[in-house]
């Protein structure tokens, strides 16, 4: 039997690939298997964008582009995304996309009747909840379609320079885990195409710097567009056409007279409010229920460590007069798509959307009143991809995959993918369940 360089390879270092990595580390697969992840190229980008595509990429990912973080970017999907009005974006260095996400955490509103991999995930995947001295609506909900939820984040497995927790990074909780565990992270490359040996039972991993790994076992998990074009390049899919859900977002400006009001009687009574560190801006989140569809709504302040505004309104923001409300729409009517080109020969075109109708508008509203809240006039829905919660273009693709390979499957896919449903709320939670349902059912599969 042909000696291969390892027996099990993770592809991608999102969030995916580390909830795949930790299952792993926690069955002691490592021990006993050589196990390598192909992280992701630090500088996958060597090109230079032009004044116009620099103005979308500020305009439509204000905090990639403050990071200064452009040349991480696809920069070829970023004109693509551009030239259809679209906001999908496509990262393919170390943690991808997952370094940039809000690390929301809502197990409550998923769990059901708990089974083994959801005890898995709430025992061993280490989250911070908020503490209700940092709500912005004070005293019980006066909505009686709205149910106040918990809101809880993803962190990280060490303390920073000040001493606290930040929300987690997938790419470095990944490096973290693979020195803790003698496992080879790879950097510096990312996957150009896979080819199957079917006759000897392996993958051969063809990179971009020429480099050739032969694995037994491939969990692929580069992304909702990364991994459709690994496939695509090697031939797996035939098709370049694939169908992406996203979350509709809608994200509204508040001003909150009652923010400068305690401000302003805290100054005249020399009290200073006790400030307490918080992992996120999401200080508060609701579940709405209107007409048939289920809407998440968060509040948020705007977390001016990230982004730079002037000093006016940094002012604004720190007394919390000004903060903003973004609402996740769920899919009850019909998903979110956008039908796109992995070869970008033809223009991404949005298939299905129901936006917000009157009477959910009515509604949403009226709970910002309640709450003495005044929504700012402002152009509030956001373009497809502006979520960062892209999932499903592979899942109407399983069956061709899968008989690709026939009985010996030994190219799975862990990613967002192939998530066929996430709900109203952020994501991390659901992708996370999937990914362990995905990656336990193969390890069984593939001992046998």
């Amino acid at each position: 039997m042909k000696k291969l360089d390892y027996d099990i390879t993770v592809i991608g270092s999102g969030l995916s690939s580390y909830a795949c990595l930790k299952y792993l580390i926690l069955n002691k697969a490592h021990i006993g298997n050589k196990i390598c992840v192909i992280a992701g190229d630090i500088n996958i980008n060597k090109n230079h964008i032009n004044s116009e595509i620099t103005t979308y990429l500020k305009n439509s990912h204000r905090v990639i582009y403050d990071a200064n973080n452009i040349n991480e970017i696809d920069t070829e999907y970023l004109n693509y995304s551009y030239r259809s009005n679209k906001n999908i974006i496509s990262i393919k260095s170390i943690g991808g996309l997952g370094k940039y996400w809000g690390g929301g955490f809502f197990p409550k509103l998923v769990l059901g009747d708990k089974n083994d991999i959801d005890s898995l995930i709430l025992n061993n995947f280490d989250y911070v909840c908020n503490k209700s001295n940092s709500n912005l609506i004070k005293g019980k909900n006066k909505t009686a379609y709205a149910k106040e939820i918990e809101c809880c984040f993803m962190r990280s497995s060490y303390l920073n320079k000040i001493g606290n927790y930040e929300i987690l990074n997938p790419g470095k909780e990944i490096r973290i885990l693979c020195k803790k565990n003698n496992i080879d992270f790879i950097i510096n490359t990312s996957v150009n195409k896979l080819s199957y040996i079917q006759s000897n039972k392996y993958i051969s991993i063809v990179c971009y710097d020429k480099s050739v790994i032969e694995s037994g076992l491939i969990f692929l998990g580069a992304g909702v567009i990364g991994t459709p074009e690994i496939l695509f390049r090697s031939n797996i899919l035939k098709k370049s056409r694939i169908t992406i859900n996203d979350h509709l977002l809608y994200r509204i400006p508040i001003l909150r007279p009652l923010g400068f009001i305690k401000y302003f009687y805290r100054y005249l009574t020399n009290r200073r409010g006790k400030v307490n560190h918080s992992i996120s801006s999401l200080k508060q989140a609701f579940k709405l229920n209107i007409s048939g569809r289920t809407l998440f709504l968060g509040l948020y302040t705007l977390d001016i460590s990230r982004i730079k505004v002037n000093l006016f309104l940094e002012l604004l923001c720190k007394m919390e007069v000004i903060i903003f409300s973004q609402i996740y729409v769920g899919s009850e009517k019909g998903s979110y798509s956008c039908d796109c080109s992995i070869d970008l020969k033809n223009n991404a075109k949005l298939t299905n959307y129901k936006y917000l109708s009157f009477n959910e508008w009515i509604h949403i509203l009226l709970f910002f009143i309640k709450s003495l809240m005044i929504p700012i006039p402002y152009k509030f829905r956001l373009p497809f991809g502006s979520s960062y919660h892209l999932h499903g273009s592979l899942t109407n693709k399983i069956g061709a995959i899968k008989n690709f390979q026939q009985d010996d499957q030994r190219i799975i896919i862990i990613d967002s993918s192939v998530l066929k449903e996430i709900g109203p709320e952020p994501t991390s939670y659901r992708i996370i369940k999937n990914t362990i349902s995905i990656v336990s059912k193969s390890m069984r599969f593939n001992s046998q």
